[in-house]
């Protein structure tokens, strides 16, 4: 019989390759979105939001990040947004091998 993690089912949808890039992926927006708030947090983006949430919360509280685009200037050069974003990267790829180093077998 094959179950649905059986990995020589040739009906299996997608490969470990292509669910570890898409993870990659996932990994490098959520980087970009962390930079980002960062840098509408830095230059106070959130003053001229239009969302009160992120006024209230004198941060980025947006999903959309709408902050970052009233931001009056970035304080960054686009050198230094991709180191920036490799760091949180790597620091996110650290915690998860933590993560999977205490869990038990």
């Amino acid at each position: 019989m094959i179950t649905m993690f059986d990995p020589d089912d040739p009906r299996r949808a997608r490969s470990i390759a292509e669910m570890k890039a898409e993870q990659v992926e996932r990994d490098f927006d959520l980087c970009v979105s962390i930079m980002q708030r960062e840098m509408s947090d830095y230059v106070r983006g959130y003053r001229t939001c239009r969302l009160g949430a992120c006024r209230r919360a004198r941060r980025c509280a947006s999903i959309s990040r709408d902050c970052i685009a009233t931001m009056p200037r970035i304080p960054l050069s686009s050198f230094e947004q991709a180191c920036a974003i490799e760091d949180i990267l790597q620091e996110i790829v650290r915690r998860r091998r933590e993560r999977r180093a205490q869990k038990p077998a």
